[in-house]
């Protein structure tokens, strides 16, 4: 997994997205076919930031490659 921001509060918000299970269970719901199966995949996140720390995350898009 990589997981990139265009700042550090960016990344902060990504890697605290995919820690959440609600939030990762939604961009799982988005892919289709089984977690056994999972394919490779890229998605775009928008960060929040509000006093200097991620405030909100939410799900962009997906892309399945």
């Amino acid at each position: 997994m990589i997981l990139a921001g265009c700042t550090t509060f960016g990344t902060q918000g990504a890697v605290e997205f995919v820690s959440r299970p609600d939030s990762i269970g939604k961009m799982l719901k988005e892919m289709s076919g089984s977690a056994n199966e999972m394919k490779p995949f890229e998605a775009l996140l928008h960060v929040k930031i509000a006093r200097g720390v991620p405030a909100d995350t939410e799900l962009v898009t997906l892309r399945l490659r």
